[in-house]
């Protein structure tokens, strides 16, 4: 038995391999008799676990994205921090009808 458990978010439930299989098996588990699997750790313990690889992951994507990439060259790494912008700052305008003159 494997016992490495690797969590991740995904955006959708269609085209993602071995989706449907953890599915079949969340439901199978939630279905079971089985006694639930107890850990003896402080949930904080477990919560701060998979910050830290939910971080590491979603930084390793952004790294590796072909998108947003001048986006990325202001703002190298993620956070769950609201970010603020302190270089210049312009506004572009396009097919916007003109405003009337006041």
């Amino acid at each position: 038995m494997n016992k490495h458990i690797h969590i991740s978010w995904i955006k959708a439930t269609f085209g993602y391999d071995g989706n449907e299989e953890a599915d079949g098996l969340a439901k199978e588990a939630a279905d079971s008799d089985r006694d639930p699997l107890y850990v003896k750790a402080p949930i904080s313990f477990l919560k701060s676990i998979f910050k830290k690889k939910m971080m590491e992951d979603w930084q390793s994507d952004w790294e590796d994205e072909d998108t947003g990439r001048s986006t990325f060259n202001i703002l190298p790494r993620v956070s769950t921090q609201h970010a603020t912008w302190k270089g210049k700052k312009s506004c572009f305008l396009e097919d916007m009808p003109h405003f009337p003159h006041t």
